[in-house]
């Protein structure tokens, strides 16, 4: 975004000089706007406008509309405030000196917040492989392959599936741990206490009986052997029947979040967080939330429910109400609900009411039996 305005700045200095010609000038700017252009048509034909958390920082902002012509007008402005500042009226200089500081102050800020998000829940991708890295027991790592989109890829394709971009990153910081990549059938067969990743969950239910789940990030599970010593010291008991959602998985408004819990603005009614429509099959089904009451203004504090987004219905809903909290100002609320139809997506949302904060410490996800 620098370099174009300089190279563009140092063109008009020649032809100032008459170096150059307008004509090779504008021949240049011409030149200019069809690379820009071809850096579009790049993106689009490579799908790198659609990229995932785990790619190169440097691709979170062609998830957007404007896409390369944002940057690419940035650059424009930028140049042409340059060329005002270096003329000898003082009041364009100033002017200009504070129209690119704000400009590059604003995008520097907007990029910084992309960055930290993502870096974030790249730490949480480092816990899991530290977790196995450190473990006493050496075990094999397998990654579970067996929900991609398009059943045509295969788990040996460098395609740029969901997938495989995960397993890439957990094995590039195994370094030389290698990774088995495996679909259930492959896996049963499997012999020996393992570690057992997968990017998502709705199959991992069906090795509970083999396993106990260990930790989660936005976009990957980790499973261990109940053989494996590593269950009895590292992780939260309290539902090991069931999965511990990572709060990175959930969509907020109007609420503030970190590792540890997910705390809603108490001014501003409304569903503050929803998450993590991931794919589940039919069966009967159980959300758990460790939950703490901050602050309250009535006794109807809001609800909880569950939300299907292929049929665009809600499965269950619980209202909230001050007696159901204890004299610590927590409880474990239970929002059941029943899936009729395999590979429905499903997202937990909670409302609170105006006046009303709550403080989410942790999700579960368990599957009832039948």
């Amino acid at each position: 975004m620098i370099a174009g305005p300089i190279i563009l700045l140092g063109f008009l200095k020649l032809t100032d000089k008459r170096v150059i010609s307008t004509k090779v000038l504008l021949s240049f700017l011409i030149s200019f706007i069809f690379l820009t252009v071809a850096v579009h048509l790049i993106i689009l034909e490579f799908n790198l406008g659609e990229p995932h958390l785990i790619n190169a920082v440097g691709l979170l902002f062609m998830n957007t509309p404007c896409n390369v012509y944002l940057a690419t007008l940035v650059a424009i402005v930028a140049f042409r405030l340059m060329f005002l500042s270096l003329t000898k009226n003082n009041d364009k200089i100033i002017i200009s000196i504070i129209f690119i500081a704000g400009l590059f102050f604003f995008t520097g800020q907007t990029i910084t917040r992309s960055v930290v998000a993502a870096n974030q829940e790249k730490m949480q991708i480092v816990k899991i492989v530290d977790l196995i890295a450190t473990s006493e027991e050496k075990l094999p790592v397998y990654f579970l392959w067996d929900d991609q989109n398009d059943p045509s890829y295969s788990k040996w394709d460098n395609r740029n599936t969901y997938d495989r971009l995960i397993a890439d990153c957990y094995q590039f910081l195994l370094l030389e741990e290698q990774i088995k990549i495996v679909n259930d059938e492959e896996l049963r067969q499997a012999e020996g206490a393992k570690f057992v990743l997968s990017a998502e969950f709705y199959h991992l239910f069906d090795l509970m009986h083999d396993y106990k789940f260990c930790m989660s990030t936005a976009n990957s599970y980790l499973l261990a052997s109940n053989t494996s010593s590593l269950i009895n010291n590292s992780f939260d008991n309290n539902y090991r029947s069931g999965i511990n959602l990572s709060l990175g998985q959930f969509d907020l408004t109007n609420a503030v979040a970190n590792e540890s819990f997910i705390q809603n603005n108490a001014t501003t009614p409304g569903i503050f967080m929803e998450g993590p429509y991931r794919k589940l099959n039919k069966g009967h089904y159980v959300f758990l939330l460790d939950m703490q009451l901050v602050s309250y203004k009535d006794e109807e504090l809001g609800y909880a429910d569950v939300y299907s987004s292929i049929n665009e219905d809600v499965l269950n809903l619980i209202k909230i109400n001050i007696s159901h909290f204890n004299e610590n100002n927590s409880r474990f609320l239970e929002v059941p609900f029943e899936l009729a139809r395999d590979e429905d997506y499903i997202g937990l949302r909670l409302y609170a009411n105006k006046g009303t904060q709550f403080k989410i410490n942790n999700v579960y996800i368990q599957r009832q039996q039948e």
